[in-house]
């Protein structure tokens, strides 16, 4: 990569969540592996789960040696492929258990800067919901018992999750040093 090489400008918003999480991230040329490891960072996430990208109906994820692979090798897709104007969109899911879908979305193009390290975060809202908390349906549910004391949920226990949950959690705060350190030094991909 040289200074001059096309960027892109990207939001990343997490899908099925009210109100919205997300980011938005500037990325040099690289691949989908690439990008992966600048949104799992930006994000929050702990880099703890699988994850894959849907691109015009094609899915790409980590090739890893013990277990079959969900689609083609994100490697051997680049960003500018998948992602080719602004406008353009493609899907990103971590962890296939929870199912967190997010919506990666090119909103602006640039070049590469001198003196600038990629990727860079420049804004985004909310925090990212705990890893292990269920998916959207029961984060909708935690957001819920945390607005409302007296809440108690059909479906999950309110107790459980009450003490499980980092007492710390604020649901509101988006940490933005912290997600631009884990962006530009993701966790490695554990060998599984």
């Amino acid at each position: 990569m040289t200074n001059g090489s096309e960027t892109l400008v990207l939001r990343v918003s997490l899908n099925n969540v009210e109100p919205e999480v997300w980011r938005v991230i500037e990325v040099a040329p690289g691949t989908l592996g690439d990008l992966h490891g600048a949104i799992v960072g930006a994000m929050g996430w702990e880099e703890s789960h699988l994850h894959s990208f849907l691109v015009d109906e094609k899915w790409y994820s980590t090739v890893y040696d013990r277990l079959e692979t969900i689609g083609e090798d994100e490697e051997t897709m680049t960003i500018g492929e998948a992602l080719p104007e602004v406008g353009s969109s493609i899907t990103w899911l971590y962890d296939w258990g929870d199912g967190w879908e997010h919506t990666v979305t090119v909103e602006d193009k640039g070049t590469m800067q001198p003196g600038i390290v990629y990727p860079v975060l420049y804004d985004g809202a909310r925090a990212c919901p705990p890893e292990d908390c269920g998916g959207a349906f029961i984060y909708m549910e935690i957001l819920r018992m945390l607005d409302d004391p007296s809440y108690r949920p059909e479906v999950v226990d309110r107790d459980e999750i009450m003490n499980w949950l980092d007492p710390d959690f604020d649901p509101d705060v988006f940490h933005f040093t912290r997600a631009r350190w884990h962006m530009r030094n993701p966790h490695p991909h554990e060998s599984l």
